[in-house]
């Protein structure tokens, strides 16, 4: 376990940097989270760990056996599957808001966050390109109207451990995934809102393309 990361102390910040870790495969499928390894690679108390824990169990990131402790489980398919189905309807139900909201800055925004994400897939490491998908989208979301539907987005996202090598399993499903961001964004230039929900939907709908 790696040591001199910031310290970090309360339990939801701790739960976020495991899941984030989860997500971007730094922790893998079938790694046990002893709590004291844990506790030391986010220098973080036995308190906060066995909280944060605790979290990530109820948002089914970690399972827990009794008498053993939590580890990263292994994809569950048809869970996967049900969240990216509501995903599409979410997301595409933000189309026409987003168009509406998003302004000059906002565009440029996003062009650059979609210039990072490129980036990353060209010299980056997969957890540079997870951190930098997971930007885009997130600023992406946050130009909708609507707060609750935004927070259930975005909490969706995170409800899905990323498997890094199925979701850009090679460079050509990553640039596509960038591309993808780039057409999003004309799409929002260009005021279509049905173009901007097919962009959106096919990017969700395949399972191994930007998660």
């Amino acid at each position: 376990m790696n040591a001199g990361r910031t310290a970090i102390r309360r339990s939801d910040e701790v739960a976020e940097v495991i899941a984030r870790d989860i997500r971007s495969g730094v922790l893998s499928t079938g790694t046990w989270l002893k709590q004291v390894d844990v506790e030391r690679r986010y220098q973080a108390s036995r308190a906060d760990v066995r909280r944060a824990l605790e979290i990530l169990l109820q948002r089914r990131l970690v399972e827990q056996i009794p008498e053993r402790g939590f580890y990263v489980p292994f994809p569950d398919e048809r869970r996967h599957r049900e969240l990216r189905e509501l995903r599409v309807t979410l997301e595409t139900s933000m189309a026409p808001s987003i168009i509406n909201n998003a302004t000059t800055g906002n565009l440029e925004e996003l062009s650059a966050l979609a210039q990072r994400f490129q980036d990353a897939v060209e010299n980056g490491s997969i957890a540079d390109r997870y951190e930098q998908n997971q930007a885009f989208h997130v600023a992406l979301a946050q130009l909708c109207s609507n707060r609750e539907v935004v927070k259930l987005v975005v909490d969706l996202r995170g409800y899905v451990p990323a498997a890094p090598m199925s979701q850009w399993p090679d460079m050509a499903r990553a640039r596509l995934s960038s591309q993808e961001h780039f057409a999003m964004i004309d799409a929002i230039k260009a005021g279509d809102v049905d173009e901007l929900k097919k962009l959106f939907e096919a990017h969700i709908a395949q399972p191994d393309v930007g998660l």
